[in-house]
């Protein structure tokens, strides 16, 4: 399916030796569970006294894995989880229609390894380009990608709302005459993240990104511009807002939701050998569990983040990174249809340590280790071009 996806978006790489495979590669169609669908159904059936399969309250059954996941986990939330390269979608289709639930392909990337020659494709292939954007644009404001204190405040925060409302409107932007009107024809509130929204009253947003938009648009804002001076700025307004979140940690993470397994006694994936994608040495049959500071062990949820600097324990609401682990100091990792597990090593405590989490998605995790570090040493193997900023072209 990626394939066909790469096909109709023009985007197989003309090179040989790199090849389509190296770029569709770093793709894959995510599906995104719809449980609400499911839910409703299940209650119609209990409600009507059906005892079909939609009132079993199984519902885990046959929606993300044919296997019985334990009870520990069954409230934990799916992610949007990408799809392997060989996945059959008629397989996806059959098990969320059986379980009365629907669901949505997305096709994205997948893997972001910053060295990688694919990079080179990211940058000069337009629609490859075009792709990464609005992958970053829908990050940034969904706020999987947190615009902190940090990483700019809240003038980083409207400046990368402006870019998005500039982009997305165009020479548009010309008809709009006030903060009111911005607010109504470029729903321009929905491109401030919920965690800032309650910071200021719709009408303050309105008139601060008023002013931003006019500071970062000027031509698009000018109804004499050309086209051609309006696409260029918004061009450069798509870089800026991509440099950014590039520069962020959560840049290219896929996440998961997971719960903390507090009973030592349960069996644990890595030592077991792993579910799919287990792999790495042996471990001790009793090893201490890994701490987090601040509480967070004892959060009902957590987020488990994967991009190329490892594997990361994030927190649901900020999106802040508590632990990165880089893949070095991952010993074994393995996946189960109900269980996650690592083995690490803990620089603050140095000693291996085990975090194991009640998760749906134990093999998919497992597996996008795998992708990642199997991705990396490719990479290492292959001559490094030369680096290119974003918006240079071939012939620079």
């Amino acid at each position: 399916m990626s394939d066909i996806c790469c096909h109709f978006l023009d985007i197989a790489v003309s090179d040989g030796k790199s090849g389509s495979a190296s770029v569709s590669g770093a793709l894959s169609l995510f599906v995104l569970i719809d449980e609400g669908q499911h839910a409703a159904a299940a209650a119609a059936g209990a409600g009507g006294g059906g005892g079909g399969s939609s009132g079993s309250g199984n519902k885990m059954e046959l929606m993300s894995n044919p296997l019985l996941p334990s009870s520990r986990c069954s409230d934990v939330p799916l992610s949007c989880q990408p799809l392997k390269r060989d996945a059959y979608l008629g397989t996806v289709h059959l098990k969320t229609l059986r379980a009365n639930a629907g669901y949505s392909l997305i096709f994205k990337r997948k893997l972001f390894v910053p060295s990688s020659a694919v990079e080179r494709e990211f940058v000069e292939n337009a629609s490859l380009a075009q792709l990464l954007y609005l992958q970053t644009s829908d990050d940034v404001f969904n706020g999987s990608i947190p615009c902190s204190e940090a990483s700019g405040g809240e003038a980083q925060m409207l400046a990368n709302a402006a870019a998005g409302i500039a982009v997305d409107q165009g020479a548009a932007l010309a008809d709009v005459a006030d903060a009111a009107a911005l607010r109504e024809s470029a729903l321009a509130l929905e491109y401030v993240p919920v965690a800032w929204q309650a910071r200021h009253t719709p009408d303050e947003w309105g008139g601060a990104l008023f002013e931003a938009v006019g500071a970062a648009a000027p031509c698009a804002c000018d109804g004499s511009s050309i086209a051609e001076v309006v696409d260029a700025e918004a061009e450069q307004l798509r870089q800026e807002l991509v440099r950014w979140a590039q520069s962020c940690p959560q840049w290219g993470m896929c996440t998961f939701h997971v719960r903390v397994n507090r009973d030592k006694r349960a069996p644990s994936a890595a030592r077991a050998g792993g579910g799919a994608g287990g792999a790495g040495v042996g471990s001790t049959p009793l090893m201490p569990q890994l701490e987090l500071a601040g509480g967070a062990m004892e959060l009902e949820l957590l987020l488990l983040g994967i991009n190329a600097m490892g594997v990361h324990i994030v927190h649901p609401g900020t999106r802040d990174v508590l632990r990165v682990f880089s893949f070095a100091d991952i010993y074994r990792w393995g996946g189960t249809a109900s269980l996650f597990s690592l083995v690490v090593w803990d620089t603050t405590r140095d000693t291996e340590v085990e975090l194991q989490l009640w998760t749906r998605e134990g093999p998919t995790i497992a597996g996008l280790v795998v992708e990642y570090i199997n991705t990396i040493m490719e990479d290492r193997a292959t001559p490094a071009l030369p680096k290119r900023s974003l918006g240079t072209s071939a012939s620079d």
